[in-house]
C-alpha cells in the first residue's frame, strides 16, 4: 500500500513515527549541539515530520533533518503519481494563466493553482 495515512490513531502511521524515531537516534538525538555547543539534540515535530532541533531554542535556531524511511519515500511517490493523475503541471482549470501543483496541508496533499493567492482553485487528491 502507497498511501500515508493522515488519521493520527492510524498504526501505519504510528509505525512510520517509529521508525523516523529510529533514525531520530542514530542521527544524533541527544548529542551536543553542533553549533551552540550549550544544547542537546532533541526530537521535534513540525508541519512537515519530526525533526533534531536544539533545546536551546529560540536562542539557538539548530535543526537537524531525519533521513525518510523507504515506507516514507513509497509513500511520497505513491502521492505523487495521484498527484500526476489528478492533473499536476498542467494549466489551471479556472485562471488558465498558473499551472497545478502539489500542495500539502494538514488534511493532507491537494493541487492548488501555482498563481495563489491571486487564483485560488484547489483541487483534492482521491
Amino acid at each position: 500500500k502507497n498511501e500515508l495515512c493522515i488519521n493520527t490513531n492510524c498504526p501505519e502511521k504510528k509505525k512510520l513515527e517509529a521508525q523516523q524515531e529510529q533514525f531520530a537516534e542514530a542521527a544524533g538525538e541527544g548529542k551536543k549541539c553542533p553549533n551552540c555547543e550549550a544544547g542537546k539534540l532533541i526530537i521535534k515535530h513540525g508541519r512537515f515530520g519530526m525533526f533534531l532541533g536544539c533545546d536551546q531554542y529560540p536562542k539557538c535556531k539548530t535543526i537537524v533533518n531525519i533521513p525518510k524511511s523507504q515506507e516514507e519515500k513509497d509513500a511520497q511517490a505513491g502521492i505523487e503519481k495521484k498527484a500526476k493523475e489528478a492533473g499536476a503541471g498542467q494549466p489551471c482549470p479556472k485562471c488558465k494563466e498558473g499551472k497545478m501543483k502539489l500542495r500539502k496541508s494538514a488534511r493532507g496533499p491537494f493541487l492548488g493553482c501555482d498563481k495563489y493567492p491571486k487564483c485560488r482553485t484547489v483541487v483534492k487528491i482521491e
